[in-house]
């Protein structure tokens, strides 16, 4: 075995060394038991000798040995003295026994050897050592040489040593392994407590700020941020984990908002997430960018922005809480209508769990955010009613879950992205009222439902591949430069309801195939070339049908009876082109009729007076004709604006006898009263009749 204990360093530097306690009735440690002076092992050392001992062997050093050891020192001088008559020996001499090297010499340096090796130190010298200073006479043990006060601890030790019986089996302590593995589980379980610690303060933390439920408005005002340039440590941490999201530069430009709102997150949130949350951090930094970069201080409602409420509870912001992480995530931002102006930043890109971005509606300018091609979950992109300019991304491939684009009204230019056509997720695209361009390239688009293009500069024709829309129930493609007929194919769309396609320059006739279809509500084909006449099909959809415009092309030939098979028509507008015949009596069976236009054709014959029957009438013009007869029957519907040839001038005689303005609103004549050539265009009947679909508030 080795010795083992903690080691004292004595006044000389020397490093002592000493057992541990784990053994005997002694606090100071081990010791072999010796044989006392009747030769018995066990009954020696007593315990004044032993604490005579301890001060020899350097364990218990330099302290106070005055006291109860006085006693002792004395009965051990006797002792000594007896020892040293009895063998002869003069304890003056230095020399007597430095040739004697006993056995148990060689164990103690053995033993002394081994340790240094152990621990690392240089080899004690047993021959040349300091001297250590003396605090007490010399103390002379029964059968111990004599001390000199010249030797050392170490040499002393050896004396004592040499006298000594070495005791067979006498196991040398293990404590120092004992200690070192105790402490090793000590410091191993402090690092366990201190780590566990950590973790609960940092849940707490997160507890605390992460899983507050969203509720009402609040009314907390906006704080301001600061005007010193930020130098907080937090700054820079939170500086590192935004940049992956928002550039360098913008992160270092005091004027842009990026910067605003990392200073706004580092220095004044009251909030003070920890920036460990990065998760957190990175959602919060992106809304405040977004109030910085639309001038939210202008907003019409701001309730709980830039508050120390958790963004959740902001106005306009709700949360989906994933039980799989522990946290809230934005899920939609809806700030419709609400004066948001400046440029979209691509830091909305960063709300990796965005369903709904509702914006429409305000004075939102720049590009496009191509950053939202980030946002895999993405279903509802609303940017209608603003003033983006550019073009439309080309990026609508990686939204595989995105249903609903609507991006109407503003300044977008450029073709329509080819990501958009075929599109296995969108249900509707909206993109009327914008300047795009070029041709249209339909594909199989199972999903798509909506489609409104009109009011942009398309051209080319309507391709065939238009009945790849197989699930199509509003087509809007008017008001574009295109040219050619109008698809047959369109009769294959078997949940079409509304299909508009005014002012396109189309030619051609009129498919019959477009009124087989079941679920037609209404066709809007005004404004266009077309010739041939009104198919007669056009009573067979069914009784959901409410708008019919055919005004301003070059149609002929007389206005079909199965009209009035269209019991629930709400407009009927056929004015502006080259019809002939009489107007049938059986329109007075529609009774739900708001509009009627037959104005500028050459209708003749009288006016029926079951359109006296039409309660409902706002809009009636018959003018310019070759109508006769008496329309004082009009007097009994109260309200309509109606237009007829009841002029009398000095070239002709009024056509139609109606009294002015009681019943009949304008009268017009074939060449005077430039007001009778006015008409509801299509687009009022298109939005307030046709159009049933979604509309976006």
């Amino acid at each position: 075995g080795k010795w083992a204990g903690p080691k004292a360093v004595g006044a000389d530097g020397t490093k002592a060394r000493r057992s541990g306690g784990s053994s005997g009735d002694h606090r100071g440690g081990h010791f072999p038991e010796l044989p006392g002076p009747d030769g018995v092992v066990g009954s020696f050392p007593s315990p004044d000798e032993r604490a005579e001992l301890e001060i020899l062997a350097g364990k218990v050093g330099r302290r106070d040995a005055r006291g109860e050891q006085n006693g002792a020192t004395e009965r051990m001088d006797t002792a000594n003295d007896n020892n040293d008559e009895s063998d002869g020996t003069d304890p003056s001499d230095e020399d007597a026994n430095s040739d004697v090297t006993p056995p148990r010499v060689g164990l103690i340096q053995q033993v002394v050897a081994n340790e240094d090796e152990e621990e690392g130190n240089p080899p004690s010298n047993f021959t040349d050592m300091s001297e250590e200073p003396q605090t007490s006479s010399p103390v002379v043990l029964p059968g111990v040489l004599a001390p000199n006060p010249r030797h050392t601890i170490q040499e002393r030790i050896l004396m004592m040593v040499q006298t000594a019986p070495l005791v067979e089996g006498t196991a040398v302590p293990e404590e120092r392994k004992t200690n070192r593995k105790a402490a090793s589980m000590i410091i191993a379980v402090l690092s366990l407590a201190v780590v566990g610690v950590v973790v609960a303060a940092v849940l707490t933390r997160r507890r605390n700020t992460q899983t507050k439920a969203p509720s009402a408005v609040s009314s907390i005002e906006p704080t301001l941020i600061p005007t010193a340039a930020p130098t907080s440590a937090r700054f820079q941490s939170i500086k590192t984990i935004v940049s992956f999201i928002s550039k360098e530069e913008d992160l270092s430009d005091p004027q842009s908002p990026q910067f605003e709102a990392l200073v706004w997150l580092a220095d004044v949130d009251g909030m003070q997430l920890s920036v460990w949350d990065e998760e957190d951090i990175i959602q919060r930094y992106a809304m405040v960018v977004l109030f910085m970069a639309t001038k939210g201080e202008l907003w019409s409602n701001s309730s709980g922005w830039l508050s120390d409420e958790y963004i959740c509870k902001w106005y306009g912001v709700n949360c989906l809480w994933m039980h799989s992480e522990g946290r809230d995530y934005v899920e939609s931002v809806s700030l419709v209508d609400n004066n948001l102006a400046g440029n979209l930043p691509n830091e909305l890109g960063a709300l990796a769990h965005l369903r709904l971005l509702r914006l429409n509606n305000n004075k939102l300018g720049g590009t496009f955010p191509t950053a939202l091609e980030n946002i895999g979950p993405i279903q509802e992109i609303l940017l209608g009613g603003n003033d983006l300019t550019g073009t439309l991304p080309d990026m609508f491939d990686k939204l595989t879950n995105l249903g609903f684009l609507y991006v109407p009204m503003n300044r977008l230019t450029g073709t329509i992205p080819m990501s958009l056509y075929g599109h296995p997720s969108l249900e509707e695209i909206s993109l009327y009222s914008n300047l795009f361009y070029g041709t249209l390239d339909f594909r199989h688009s199972p999903s798509l439902r909506y489609l409104q293009l009109w009011g942009n500069v398309l051209s080319g024709s309507v391709p065939s591949s238009i009945e790849g829309l197989t699930n199509a129930v509003h087509l809007f493609l008017g008001e574009n430069v295109m040219s050619g007929t109008i698809p047959t194919s369109l009769g294959g769309l078997p949940h079409l309801e509304v299909l508009g396609m005014w002012e396109m320059g189309l030619n051609g006739t009129i498919p019959p195939e477009i009124f087989e279809i079941k679920t037609l509500a209404g066709v809007s084909l005004g404004g266009n070339e077309l010739t041939g006449t009104i198919p007669s099909t056009v009573g067979f959809p069914s009784e959901n049908f409410q708008g019919l415009a055919f005004e301003d092309n070059r149609l002929t030939g007389t206005i079909p009876k199965s009209i009035a098979d269209l019991q629930n028509l709400q407009a009927f507008l056929a004015h502006s082109n080259f019809l002939t015949g009489t107007i049938p009596t059986q329109l007075g069976l529609c009774t739900h009729l708001q509009a009627l236009e037959l104005g500028n054709n050459s209708l003749s014959g009288g006016v029926p007076e079951s359109l006296g029957n039409l309660a409902n009438l706002r809009w009636l013009n018959l003018a310019r004709n070759d109508l006769t007869g008496d329309m004082n029957f009009m007097c009994d519907i109260s309200g309509p604006l109606v237009y007829a040839d009841c002029e009398n001038n000095t070239f002709s005689h009024a056509e139609v006898q109606c009294h002015s303005p009681s019943c009949c609103s304008v009268c017009c004549s074939d060449t005077g009263n430039s007001g009778c050539n006015t008409f509801v265009s299509t687009a009022e009947v298109m939005g307030e009749y046709l159009f049933n679909g979604r509309t976006w508030t």
